[in-house]
């Protein structure tokens, strides 16, 4: 997979400008996300479009979850996290992963209770992505053989 600096970058020339947004994530978790995307026999440019998928949620649960009423960017910071998931929808079906976001719809919803449960969420994404490559790959081998 290409550099993780790289991959960010070309997912801010994507955004909207205006917008006005950075993508803030924790290098660890797109290092782990990398690390398993490089497990999988994927294209490269499928690697990319779900890398991208993944750190367009994160950085939406990252700004999502810093939502106190006491925080001064409060406004800004739930309009950022809503525009990085609706990018998310349309990054993925302009790149035709219209599977892996059916797939993940049922887990976003419980993630978005979890953020307001103040409970942990970060690794409930990665297993499912990690499940989603599993069953895809399976179905692969399973329509090859």
């Amino acid at each position: 997979m290409n550099g993780i600096r790289e991959s960010l970058q070309k997912l801010e020339k994507q955004m909207s400008p205006q917008a006005g947004i950075t993508l803030e994530v924790d290098r660890r978790l797109l290092e782990e996300m990398g690390h398993l995307l490089d497990s999988f026999e994927l294209s490269s440019a499928r690697k990319e479009h779900i890398f991208g998928c993944y750190v367009l949620l994160q950085a939406a649960f990252r700004k999502h979850k810093k939502l106190t009423f006491d925080n001064p960017c409060l406004t800004k910071d739930i309009l950022d996290g809503d525009y990085l998931q609706s990018f998310y929808y349309e990054y993925a079906c302009k790149h035709g992963e219209k599977d892996f976001v059916n797939f993940l719809a049922p887990i976003l919803k419980q993630i978005q209770i979890r953020l307001i449960q103040g409970k942990s969420i970060e690794r409930i994404l990665f297993q499912r992505i990690e499940k989603f490559l599993t069953k895809t790959e399976q179905q692969v081998t399973y329509e090859v053989s």
